[in-house]
C-alpha cells in the first residue's frame, strides 16, 4: 500500500504558511508523503531561517561577541564613573535650565535699563548700554559652566 498523501491544508498548518506557498513547493518537488519530509524540504529549500544550523551560531563566535560587548559595557560604565560620560536625560534638564537662565537674564535688560536709556540723548550712548548688559549676560553664561557642572554633579 502507497504512503497516505498528506493535504497541502495540513502542510501549510504545520508550517505556518499559505495554501498557495505549499502549491508553489510541491510544484518545485517538495515531497507529500509525511509530515516530516515535507518540513526538512521546506527548511532545505524555502526557509533557511528553520534550518537549526541556521540560528545557533558557533559557541566560539557567541562568546566572542559576548566579551566584545561586555567589554563595551565596562567601558562605557568606566567612563561615566570618570565623568566623561552623563545620561542624555541630565543633560537635556541641564541645556533647558541654562536656557531659561539665559533668557530670563535678557529679559531683564529692558527693565534694568529703562530709566537710564530715557534720559540718553545720543543714540550711540543708548547702543553702548545695550551690548553691555548683552556683554554681562553673556559673560554669566560663559560663568555658567561651574553651574552646569554642579548640576551634573548633583544627578
Amino acid at each position: 500500500m502507497p504512503p497516505r498523501r498528506l493535504t497541502q491544508k495540513q502542510i501549510a498548518e504545520a508550517l505556518g504558511v499559505s495554501h498557495t506557498t505549499v502549491s508553489a513547493c510541491v510544484a518545485d518537488g517538495m515531497p507529500v508523503s509525511s509530515l516530516d519530509k515535507a518540513k526538512d524540504w521546506y527548511r532545505a529549500h524555502r526557509d533557511p531561517t528553520l534550518r537549526p544550523e541556521a540560528n545557533i551560531p558557533e559557541l566560539s563566535e557567541s562568546r566572542s561577541k559576548k566579551a566584545h560587548h561586555d567589554a563595551a559595557l565596562a567601558e562605557l560604565a568606566h567612563r561615566k564613573m570618570a565623568g566623561e560620560l552623563v545620561e542624555a536625560a541630565m543633560v537635556r534638564r541641564v541645556a533647558t535650565a541654562v536656557a531659561a537662565e539665559t533668557r530670563a537674564s535678557l529679559e531683564r535688560i529692558p527693565d534694568r535699563l529703562a530709566d537710564r536709556l530715557a534720559r540718553e540723548r545720543e543714540p550711540s550712548r543708548v547702543a553702548q548700554l545695550l551690548m553691555e548688559a548683552i556683554d554681562e549676560v553673556l559673560a554669566d553664561l560663559g560663568r555658567g559652566e561651574q553651574r552646569i557642572r554642579e548640576m551634573l554633579d548633583a544627578r
